[in-house]
């Protein structure tokens, strides 16, 4: 398995935890956990990352603005790889994602197998 670094942006603690428990117990898996869009940049800036995992309804902005404002300060083969994970589920939503740079778009509740998939993918 590849070594991959993981950013969870998840405004409700306990599911940034547990997803970032759960992504964990993945050999050579990285997580680190944001729970604003200001500190998920913060991060960005100091750790160089493999994945985002993002909610996007976030307490100070929007996921999609946020890996927009990412894939606009890094260079194409820099960008990070992104997944929305979200509860907004309408088909509407996921276009929005996926035009603003999301890989997959995820609903909740999620099945954490699928988001594992997803990772092992583009890991």
């Amino acid at each position: 398995m590849n070594s991959c670094n993981i950013l969870v942006v998840e405004d409700h603690a306990d599911s940034a935890e547990m997803l970032q428990r759960l992504l964990a117990r993945t050999p050579g898996w990285h997580v680190q956990t944001a729970g604003s869009i200001e500190e998920a940049i913060a991060k960005l800036d100091a750790t160089r990352f493999d994945m985002l995992l993002c909610d996007l309804a976030l307490p100070d902005g929007d996921g999609c603005d946020l890996i927009k404002q990412i894939h606009d300060r890094r260079p194409v083969d820099q960008r990070i790889k992104g997944i929305a994970v979200t509860g907004h589920a309408y088909p509407a939503d996921e276009a929005r994602s996926r035009a603003a740079g999301f890989l997959s778009h995820v609903t909740k509740p999620y099945d954490i197998e699928q988001i594992v998939s997803l990772l092992k993918k583009h890991c």
